[in-house]
């Protein structure tokens, strides 16, 4: 039982880092970001369009989606148009090895 311990312990160290640098930042107008949804509400593309947005990427996920907008308070539109996060899609980018 101690060993599944440590195995689960050292997992937890290894995705703590990367998952809290992405929650620590917040996003920047004018670039991308990461639209988090519940599973059970309205679709990530359909809030970004809701909100003024453009959805990103050749794939969307059920619950995310990546999205641009100019606009000013994009942010908080998606966020009252019931996003359940947003995040900064170019540090999630960033983290991922993938440069936008």
């Amino acid at each position: 039982m101690h060993v599944w311990a440590a195995i689960l312990m050292g997992v937890f160290c290894v995705l703590a880092g990367p998952v809290l640098a992405l929650i620590s930042s917040p996003p920047v107008p004018g670039r991308p970001v990461l639209v988090v949804t519940v599973p059970w509400g309205t679709g990530a593309e359909d809030l970004i369009v809701l909100a003024g947005g453009v959805p990103m990427g050749p794939v969307s996920a059920p619950i995310a989606s990546m999205a641009m907008s100019d606009t000013a308070g994009f942010v908080t539109r998606l966020k009252q148009a019931g996003a359940w996060l947003v995040l900064d899609g170019q540090r999630l980018a960033e983290i991922c090895g993938e440069p936008i």
